[in-house]
C-alpha cells in the first residue's frame, strides 16, 4: 500500500494521489476522499471560501482537524484552484472566476461578491485567506469572520481606489490572523485588538503534514529539473509590468537546467513559446514539484516560501525593491535569494542547485500548525 500523502490527526488522509498500474509508466489521479461534504450535526457551520491555489493547501490540514463542525466550502475558478481542490479531496460550490487585468479583476470580484450575497449561505463563522469578498459578505450577514493574511506590501505602495476598497473590506474581519513578521504593519492598518500574530509562515501549516512522494517524478520527462513560475503581474500589489521569464528560461537552458514551467494563466504560456520546457498538462502537486526540484524560481512569494520552508534552493524574482515582510525575513535569514538580475540568478543556481536530501524534517512546521490551530479554535469559540 502506498504511504498517505499527508499525515493527519482526524479525517483520513488522501491516500492515493498517483496510482501506478502494472507494466505501465502511466500514473493516474485517483478520486480522493471528499472534505466539505460531511454529515449534518449540531455543531457550528464553518464557511471556507477558497479563491486561490495556495488556499487549497492552506485549508486542507485545517479542515481535517476542525472536528465537530460542519464545513460549507465555496471555490473561485482561478488558475489551478479547482483542480488542486479535487486532488486534495475538497469539494464545494464553484462561485465566480477571476479577470486577467486590473479592471477585469475588479469587475469579476464585484460580480462574485454579489453572487455570494444572493446565495443562501447558512453559516456561523467564515474562514478565508486574504479575501475581502467573504469578509464583506460575512459582515452584511452579521456573522463572525476570521481572515488569515500575510501580504503587507499594499500598505507601502501607491494604492489605487480598488486596493483601498479591498483593504477596507479585509479590515472589517472580526479577527485577522497574521505571521509575526508582518504583525506590526497589520496592527497599524487594522484594529489592533482584532489582529492576532503567530510565529511562522502560512506555508508551515500545510507542510506540517507533507510527505514527499517520488512517484510524481514518473510524470516529468527529466531526471533533474528546476521549477519556474512567472510573476503575478495582474495583481494589485505588483508594480512591475514586464516579465523576465522568457530571458530567464533561455539563461537556465544555457547553463544546462531542465525547466518545469508553471504558468498562472493562459497568457503566461506565451512566455515559454518556442522554448524547450515542460508544462504539466494537468494540475501537479506543487509541493512535490518543489521538493524534488534542484531549485525553485518564482516571480511571486508563495512558491518561494514553500521551497524555502522545505530547505530547497529558492529564488524570488518578485518585481519591486520592497518585499512582503514574510519574504524579507526569509531573505534576511538566507533561505530565499531575491534578484531580477540574470547573471546573479545564474551564479546562485550554479552554486546552490542540487538534488533533495530526502530526509528533511518538518518539526518547526508542526509546531507552527499546532499554535495556529489553538489560536483558530479559540477564535471560533470566542
Amino acid at each position: 500500500m502506498f504511504k498517505p500523502r499527508f499525515q493527519t490527526e482526524s479525517l483520513h488522509p488522501v491516500e492515493h494521489r498517483y496510482e501506478e498500474r502494472e507494466n505501465s509508466e502511466v500514473i493516474e489521479i485517483k478520486e480522493p476522499e471528499a472534505i466539505g461534504s460531511i454529515a449534518k450535526h449540531d455543531g457550528q457551520t464553518l464557511w471556507i471560501d477558497i479563491i486561490n491555489p495556495s488556499d487549497v493547501h492552506f485549508f486542507r490540514p485545517i479542515l481535517s482537524r476542525l472536528k465537530g463542525y460542519e464545513h460549507l466550502v465555496t471555490l473561485r475558478n482561478r488558475a489551478e484552484t479547482i483542480g488542486l481542490a479535487h486532488l486534495e479531496g475538497i469539494t464545494g460550490q464553484t462561485v465566480g472566476s477571476d479577470g486577467h487585468h486590473t479592471l477585469g479583476k475588479w469587475l469579476f470580484m464585484g460580480i462574485r461578491t454579489m453572487n455570494l450575497i444572493g446565495r443562501r449561505l447558512d453559516f456561523d463563522v467564515n474562514l478565508s485567506f486574504e479575501n475581502g469578498m467573504s469578509v464583506l459578505v460575512s459582515g452584511l450577514k452579521k456573522k463572525k469572520s476570521i481572515n488569515f493574511c500575510d501580504n503587507d506590501l499594499k500598505f507601502y505602495q501607491k494604492r489605487s481606489f480598488i486596493q483601498d476598497m479591498e483593504s477596507k473590506y479585509k479590515g472589517m474581519a472580526t479577527f485577522t490572523v497574521v505571521p509575526q513578521a508582518c504583525y506590526n504593519n497589520f496592527a497599524r492598518a487594522f484594529p489592533r485588538s482584532a489582529v492576532i500574530g503567530y510565529d511562522g509562515f502560512k506555508e508551515d501549516i500545510y507542510l506540517s503534514d507533507y510527505i514527499p512522494d517520488s512517484r510524481l517524478l514518473r510524470r516529468i520527462p527529466y531526471d533533474e529539473y528546476v521549477v519556474v513560475r512567472p510573476e503575478s503581474l495582474g495583481s494589485y500589489y505588483v508594480n512591475g509590468r514586464t516579465s523576465i521569464v522568457p530571458d530567464l528560461i533561455r539563461m537556465l537552458k544555457k547553463i544546462g537546467q531542465n525547466v518545469v514551467y508553471l504558468p498562472r494563466d493562459k497568457g503566461d504560456v506565451l512566455y515559454a513559446q518556442g522554448l524547450e520546457v515542460f508544462i504539466p498538462p494537468t494540475p501537479f502537486f506543487g509541493l512535490d514539484l518543489c521538493y524534488f526540484a534542484n531549485a525553485v524560481l518564482t516571480g511571486s512569494g508563495t512558491l518561494a516560501r514553500e521551497a524555502a520552508c522545505m530547505g530547497r534552493p529558492s529564488v524570488s524574482f518578485f518585481p519591486g525593491k520592497r518585499l512582503l515582510s514574510v519574504d524579507q525575513q526569509l531573505v534576511d535569514e538566507g533561505q530565499i535569494f531575491h534578484s531580477r538580475s540574470l547573471p546573479e540568478i545564474s551564479h546562485f543556481i550554479d552554486e546552490h542547485a542540487h538534488k533533495p536530501a530526502w530526509d528533511f524534517e518538518f518539526a518547526r512546521s508542526r509546531r507552527v500548525r499546532r499554535d495556529v490551530m489553538n489560536i483558530l479554535t479559540n477564535l471560533i469559540e470566542s
